[in-house]
């Protein structure tokens, strides 16, 4: 995975083995990095942000 891709929230979700729901719910909450494309509507996850959830490093703790 490359560190600078940036990955749709059914792919993240994928990855994580979440519900597309629950990655909505940890932007919410700021504890996986997001960012908003096309007006705000479209969201894309960092690849880095998934290899640090998927690695146990996230800066912040993750509650669903």
């Amino acid at each position: 995975m490359n560190e600078l891709e940036l990955l749709s929230v059914k792919e993240a979700a994928a990855i994580l083995r979440y519900h597309p729901v629950t990655i909505y719910e940890l932007v919410k909450k700021n504890q996986i990095e997001a960012c908003r494309i096309g007006g705000g509507k479209t969201i894309r996850i960092p690849a880095a942000a998934v290899t640090r959830l998927l690695a146990g490093n996230n800066k912040q703790e993750v509650t669903v």
